[in-house]
């Protein structure tokens, strides 16, 4: 698994100083890998795996201005998180908290309303102090 800042700019930004490879060629290259050993890299049954349902996510994110994972990553753990935008409105980073299913969703899967917009909110927050909103 990947994690940091900038992935999306992987391979593309000085590719004199940090190379060509993109986030998109090393994950063909270790799903190649996984197949030559017959490893699975799906993490859970509710892993997202399909392209077509990943984009439907990800404009759902952007849409809704918030991300969940409910035993994607692990099983019986959710979390939930919200973009951190700096002063130029780009996402710097993210906020978020994690835990058992049972303490994150309500008894349906579905991701508690009120936490939900305690983690948007603290997003928001963090946010406004990087200068996101302000003018300039």
């Amino acid at each position: 698994m990947l994690n940091g800042p900038n992935l999306n700019l992987l391979g593309t930004r000085k590719p004199e100083v940090y190379g060509t490879t993109t986030l998109a060629d090393v994950e063909l290259m270790c799903r190649n890998e996984a197949t030559k050993l017959g490893l699975d890299l799906t993490l859970t049954f509710h892993t997202i795996t399909d392209k077509a349902r990943l984009e439907r996510e990800l404009a759902r994110v952007r849409d809704e201005g918030w991300a969940v994972d409910v035993e994607e990553l692990a099983p019986d753990m959710a979390a939930i998180a919200a973009p951190i935008r700096d002063h130029r409105g780009s996402v710097a980073a993210a906020v978020g908290i994690g835990g058992h299913r049972d303490r994150i969703c309500d008894t349906r899967g579905r991701p508690r309303q009120a936490l939900i917009t305690l983690v948007v909110g603290a997003g928001r927050s963090i946010s406004r102090e990087l200068g996101h909103g302000r003018r300039q």
